[in-house]
């Protein structure tokens, strides 16, 4: 078992880490599509990642079915970096009817090569609020430097894209709302289709520009967009949904906002109970759920998973090496191990594990982990049927010994039976080195008489 464990840690250490190069393709004629349906979070900017990377070893375009009250402002501008830069053409359509995008939705709108509306959906609000996931406070961000942070990346986005920069600004100043017909007329938006099959057939000899670059000037530190080339997208109406890997519906799951607030304030209470009573065998477990509260906030997903994985693999190494026994300490590190493999960067651009390695490694990881499992639910079935026996408290009478100390009624010393020291008390004198047998055990106490060859 040990080795086993050595040598997923030594895996995991001495494993190549290598780069995956962005390849510039042209747009094709199909369509992958994507819904992002809830809150703009690391999931839903990880499900947007992958499909991106699809579309362009696909030669097609992305579509997103966009459906969302908001979400995290660091989420949102990756998203949006990433589609100004992106060498496919990205186009947002807020579908379907009666759908809105607000706050971060409206910001990804506006940075879409093509920004599309499904008839009765609902764009705006865009004033940043600040939100506590313990106490669930809300409160409207009114600094200046945020807001006016936000209305200049707004403002450049837009004014890139060719749409009304006005509304842009009214967005998050005033929370402004549009609905289809309004952003259409107002320059916001370029299309207003009824459903995906009209979308296509609309957006189809459209032009667009790809492969544009954030700058930053460095008097001001204002940043601008610029760059790109100028491409035609050309459509035969084909089209194929997403769904995501399993890496995002785990971190869809993990970052769902009443389970990570659940998993902070758990956390919480639980670390502060550990180190006020001192049961700090409950310290794994909570920080397990400050690790997925943090999740929930917005952390990096990929450092979030390689905390997993090793202080799971330390709580294991402890569990195995230092302390007796499968408890809290080894079902904790497996639980995080488990978490942490799921979320690891398999695939995708940037920094992250080839493919082929992530393949071996998710092998090794689960038959690991699949052995410790099992090793674990065998262990604690039988530390289970073990406490419910009835302890044995005979067994002792009839075995031979030796005396240690002079013994007689009333005066107890130590006796030697099977190689054990044990208190005894004496019905009769017995000298120091007699030979005795045990008569009784009385507790912790031996009841000898001297043996009749002593």
């Amino acid at each position: 078992m040990r080795s086993i464990i050595i040598l997923l840690l030594a895996a995991m250490l001495v494993s190549p880490i290598l780069v995956q190069p962005m390849r510039a393709h042209a747009s094709g004629s199909g369509a992958l599509v994507i819904k992002i349906d809830g809150t703009i979070d690391s999931s839903a900017q990880l499900y947007f990642e992958e499909a991106q990377r699809i579309a362009e070893e696909r030669n097609e375009i992305l579509i997103v079915e966009l459906n969302t009250p908001g979400g995290l402002v660091s989420n949102a501008e990756a998203m949006v970096r990433d589609m100004i830069t992106s060498p496919v053409p990205v186009v947002v359509y807020v579908y379907p009817t009666y759908a809105y995008a607000k706050s971060a939705g409206t910001y990804l709108l506006l940075a879409a090569h093509v920004a599309a509306m499904a008839p009765l959906t609902t764009i705006g609000s865009m004033q940043p609020i600040y939100y506590d996931p313990v106490s669930g406070v809300v409160e409207y961000v009114n600094e200046s430097k945020i807001i006016n942070h936000m209305i200049s990346l707004v403002v450049e986005v837009a004014s890139f894209r060719g749409r009304n920069t006005t509304a842009a600004k009214l967005f998050i100043t005033e929370n402004l709302n549009l609905d289809a017909v309004q952003a259409y007329k107002y320059g916001v938006i370029d299309v207003v289709a009824n459903n995906l099959e009209d979308l296509l057939s609309k957006i189809n000899n459209t032009d667009v520009m790809l492969g544009a670059a954030f700058t930053e000037d460095p008097v001001t530190g204002a940043i601008k967009v610029t760059g790109g080339r100028t491409e035609r997208i050309i459509l035969d109406g084909s089209y194929e949904y997403y769904g995501g890997s399993t890496r995002v519906h785990v971190l869809k799951a993990l970052t769902d906002p009443f389970i990570s607030s659940m998993a902070m304030t758990l956390g919480v209470l639980l670390l502060i109970f550990g180190l006020l009573s001192g049961h700090l065998h409950s310290l794994p477990v909570a920080i397990l759920l400050l690790l997925i509260g943090l999740l929930g906030m917005g952390y990096s997903v990929n450092y979030t998973a390689l905390l997993l994985l090793f202080i799971g693999a330390a709580l294991l190494f402890a569990e195995l090496f230092l302390t007796p026994g499968f408890g809290i300490m080894g079902g904790t590190g497996i639980a995080m191990m488990s978490i942490g493999i799921a979320l690891l960067p398999f695939g995708g651009h940037g920094w992250v594990v080839s493919e082929d390695y992530a393949r071996r490694f998710l092998y090794l990881a689960g038959g690991v982990a699949a052995v410790l499992g099992g090793f674990t639910a065998i262990a604690t079935y039988k530390i289970i049927e073990a406490k419910r026996k009835k302890p044995v408290l005979g067994g002792f009478e009839g075995k031979t010994g030796k005396a240690v100390d002079n013994l007689s009624p009333g005066r107890q010393g130590f006796v030697l039976v099977e190689g054990e020291y044990w208190m005894a008390e004496s019905l009769e004198e017995i000298r120091k080195g007699e030979k005795i047998v045990v008569v009784e055990k009385r507790g912790p106490i031996l009841v000898v008489r001297r043996a009749s060859d002593g």
